[in-house]
């Protein structure tokens, strides 16, 4: 049996109109798929787990029955406890007698779910929640019960007591099943659930509930699962403070198919808040098999970002077709050399409209470069590698001269010639093939040793080689900027590439350094990830990874080694053998290191 949980069934009711979920009639066989034996499926009727509720407030189509009018009654509570030893790692309902103090009257306080249409054809149905119950031990009088409300098409209602607890059970941490097959006949059936509470006349504790969920045990021949979303769009950085961004990224949508018949040929859709996405499926998805569909160029916005998946086919169940998640995106200030959040646009872009652009650097002092200081051998340091065009769509990667130099640090973080050690000019391509890390070579390797330090390793824009660092003394650009003289000649002048590019489309990421005796290198970055490890042909990954992403590996000499796209849950994965040497590697916004011994 299989049992399948989708998170995004929308529930819409008043107080007395059921929540119809229709179960579609099953389509014939297709005539390029051959009908294959049945398979029975749990899936959704009905479900609730409060997180979409603020508290106190209950969702659309719960009501509370105040049985003592005293205005105490049940509410939702964020994750914690309610009174007593009642409480939830996630948002919940609770009904807390404690907090209505000893002087009230008895309390008979009840919580019903919407009115819930149960679909016809499936071979059982059941009920399931979680549930805390703490009565107050001096004087156990309290009970908790919840009642099953039945009725078929415009008959009457019955109800039925499935759960009846004293103030003595054991009732924490619980989870309650119910099969209620039997009182279903076929025809319009419908159900509400009732929780009670009831204190005895005394003062108690409370009783809480989460995860209401009603299912059904369906068969099944033609039918698709949309059971998750993850939505990438990078992390965006803004300087100076209110600058305009327009992030661009993509999403995973994880389909699966729950039915018997294998399908192809179907079209997914992505609706990322007002913008709609579709692609047709390419292949053939079999019975039980769950894959992902990629969508690239996804425009987000700052602030929640609003995400609805769904598939095209119509199919034996509509319950799980559609898929409802957020996404938070919230840009940082750059704080790579510690610039204040006040200056302003014009600060930025200068005094004479020259275009302010992303300069960035990393300082490095003894805290990091202090073992190769004193180390027996000798260190030096042999290239400077960034990543660029990070934060948004690669096709429109922006290509040209930059400059990637060592400078000491005079006390300010200013770049001057003056302060270079040494630097070297290169050229990105645009485009996509821009679009990568980028390990710039030195022209001459240099010694790292106490005279040095602190030192800075940066990137600079270098158009017309007359600001290698890309600071201006005669003008207001400030600190992190680059200086282009020809801001006019640029398409859409410097306040478009200002907000176009979000000023942080490349991220300085950390040096090579290199052993003399032995030629073995070794990364050093400002921070290391260290979210998984290297084991003999395995990556190893801390901890379960939480959404399906991407990871790729390069080495030192900028060359792409693995470019791996990695499931939600994964632990670890094979990547073969990778020869002695260091690497380094990208997931999203991370970057971490790995050394092959």
């Amino acid at each position: 049996m299989i049992e399948l949980i989708v998170l995004s069934v929308q529930i819409s009711t008043s107080k007395e109109s059921p929540v119809h979920i229709q179960k579609r009639a099953v389509e014939g066989p297709k005539s390029v798929s051959p009908t294959n034996p049945s398979i029975q499926t749990w899936l959704p009727i009905f479900q609730e787990n409060f997180e979409g509720v603020t508290p106190p407030a209950l969702p659309a189509g719960w009501t509370a029955i105040d049985g003592d009018g005293d205005g105490n009654t049940w509410q939702s509570y964020p994750s914690g406890t309610c009174s007593g030893s009642v409480s939830f790692t996630s948002k919940f309902v609770c009904y807390d007698d404690d907090g209505a103090g000893s002087s009230n009257t008895t309390a008979y306080e009840v919580l019903r779910t919407p009115l819930i249409y149960v679909p016809p054809g499936a071979s059982a149905y059941r009920l399931r929640f979680d549930y805390d119950f703490d009565a107050y031990t001096p004087t156990p009088v309290e009970t908790f019960y919840v009642n099953l409300r039945y009725k078929s098409g415009g008959g009457p209602w019955n109800s039925v007591r499935i759960l009846n607890l004293p103030g003595t059970a054991d009732s924490l941490n619980k989870t309650f099943t119910f099969d209620f097959t039997s009182y279903m006949t076929g025809n319009n059936d419908t159900i509400q659930i009732e929780f009670v509470y009831d204190d005895g006349g005394d003062w108690g504790w409370s009783a809480g509930v989460d995860n209401v969920v009603v299912e059904g045990d369906y068969t099944l021949n033609n039918d698709l699962g949309i059971v998750g979303v993850s939505p990438n769009a990078g992390v965006y950085y803004f300087y100076p403070s209110g600058s305009t961004i327009n992030p661009i990224g993509s999403a995973w949508v994880k389909i699966t198919n729950t039915g018997t018949n294998p399908q192809s040929g179907f079209t997914v859709y992505l609706k990322v808040n007002a913008n709609t996405y579709s692609q047709t499926y390419a292949g053939t998805l079999n019975s039980n098999q769950t894959d992902s569909v990629q969508f690239t160029n996804v425009q987000y916005a700052l602030g929640t970002n609003n995400i609805k998946a769904w598939h095209g086919l119509s199919d034996d169940f509509v319950g799980n077709d559609t898929f409802n998640t957020t996404l938070s995106l919230n840009a940082k200030a750059t704080d790579t050399l510690n610039y204040p959040n006040s200056l302003t646009a014009n600060d930025a872009i200068g005094s004479n409209g020259n275009l302010g652009n992303s300069h960035e650097a990393v300082r490095y002092d003894s805290a990091t470069i202090w073992p190769f200081v004193v180390s027996a051998d000798s260190y030096y340091i042999t290239k400077i590698f960034f990543y660029h065009c990070s934060t948004f769509n690669p096709s429109s990667c922006p290509g040209g001269n930059t400059r990637v130099s060592l400078w000491l640090d005079d006390g300010t973080g200013k770049p001057s010639l003056s302060l270079e050690i040494i630097g070297k000019d290169t050229t990105l391509p645009s485009g996509t093939n821009g679009a990568k890390l980028w390990f710039i070579s030195l022209p001459t390797p240099i010694k790292i040793e106490q005279a040095i330090l602190p030192f800075y390793a940066g990137r600079s824009w270098n158009i017309n080689a007359t600001f290698p660092f890309g600071f201006d003394n005669a003008s207001n650009c400030i600190l992190n900027y680059s200086c282009w003289i020809r801001a006019d000649a640029i398409s859409g002048g410097a306040w478009g590439q200002l907000t176009d590019y979000g000023l942080n489309y490349s991220w300085i990421l950390g040096i090579v350094v290199q052993k003399k005796s032995t030629g073995y290198e070794e990364v050093v970055l400002p921070k290391d990830a260290k979210i998984l490890r290297y084991d003999n042909g395995r990556i190893v990954f801390n901890k379960e990874i939480e959404k399906d992403t991407r990871i790729q590996i390069y080495n030192t000499n900028g060359a792409l080694v693995k470019d791996i796209q990695v499931s939600k849950g994964t632990r670890a994965l094979k990547v073969g053998k990778l020869p002695k040497g260091a690497y380094i590697y990208i997931i999203e916004n991370k970057v971490g290191k790995i050394i092959v011994n």
